[in-house]
């Protein structure tokens, strides 16, 4: 199986120059799903990334995320005008960085909207 890590471009560059996925400081926890998107949106939308733009998809194998949670929904997102994201994507979540090759055919640019 592979998992998929949907993230801005310079949180990309970050990782790449790294040569891991951080757990975030804000949580302690990286957030990964099992379903491939090919739009920024569709990710932001199903999985409730907010904040940031989301360009950039990681592949990476499941033998490289170490303890991983059962998948889960993403919640929904609502604001004072309404829904925000609609949630409802599965993802996983490890609290142990994973390393990732410079070698670009881990990472994708997705396609905008």
């Amino acid at each position: 199986m592979t998992y998929y890590h949907y993230t801005s471009q310079q949180a990309a560059q970050d990782i790449i120059c790294s040569g891991y996925i951080r757990p975030s400081p804000r949580d302690g926890l990286i957030y990964l799903s099992p379903e491939l998107y090919i739009n920024g949106f569709q990710a932001a939308n199903a999985l409730g990334i907010e904040n940031k733009p989301v360009m950039i998809r990681f592949d990476i194998p499941e033998d490289l995320v170490d303890s991983p949670t059962a998948p889960s929904l993403a919640k929904r997102i609502l604001g004072p005008e309404g829904v925000r994201r609609q949630g409802g994507g599965w993802e996983i979540t490890t609290s142990r960085p994973i390393p990732i090759s410079s070698n670009p055919s881990q990472w994708f640019v997705l396609v905008p909207p």
